[in-house]
């Protein structure tokens, strides 16, 4: 329960106390290695420590102090417009990493174009939805940083499914979870 208190929004940095290096390099570590759908990783970062744009920020954030102060910004942004090309990429790096062939990812790239290209969904929507995840991890990882014990599991949902097969597929009545509606019409499992 003390972890959970923890939850901070900062109000104030101390410009005088930039994030040391080793924490940095963790925190940076992870943007690279956090999850997505499908591996994906549909964005960018952007890390200012420039003390210049980190000025020219400040009024785009309504004034506040925090994007000037802190030693380090990161700006979180989509990749619009997601297609073939970036999953080529994707592959090609995919393969490159695993140490194998682009032609082995062949089924891989059928399902992903076949889902990505022309989704169901908005795929814009879908990247917002991404770039969650990613800030999610990052300020996990930030939490674990000052408790190492914080997390004994992490969770995230990605967003690469349709909500209402995924309730009628897999809800809690599946499991023996017994949903009780109250006369307010809140839930509560038994």
């Amino acid at each position: 329960e003390r972890q959970l208190g923890w939850r901070y929004a900062t109000k104030v940095f101390d410009s005088t106390k930039p994030i040391t290096e080793c924490d940095w390099e963790t925190l940076e570590k992870s943007l690279v290695l956090c999850p997505s759908s499908f591996g994906l990783q549909p964005w960018k970062f952007f890390v200012v420590t420039n003390p210049d744009v980190k000025a020219k920020l400040k009024p785009a954030t309504w004034n506040q102090s925090q994007v000037v102060d802190a030693s380090h910004i990161v700006v979180f942004a989509i990749k619009k417009d997601l297609n073939v090309d970036d999953i080529d990429r994707f592959l090609a790096r995919t393969a490159e990493v695993r140490g194998t062939t682009i032609e082995s990812l062949a089924g891989f790239r059928k399902m992903l174009v076949g889902t990505m290209v022309n989704p169901p969904f908005d795929i814009n929507e879908w990247a917002a939805r991404q770039v969650y995840l990613a800030i999610g991890f990052f300020m996990s990882t930030a939490a674990m940083l000052v408790y190492p014990d914080f997390f004994k599991v992490a969770v995230s949902s990605s967003g690469n499914h349709e909500n209402n097969v995924y309730n009628r597929w897999w809800s809690e009545k599946h499991h023996g979870v017994k949903e009780v509606v109250d006369k307010d019409g809140n839930s509560k499992f038994e």
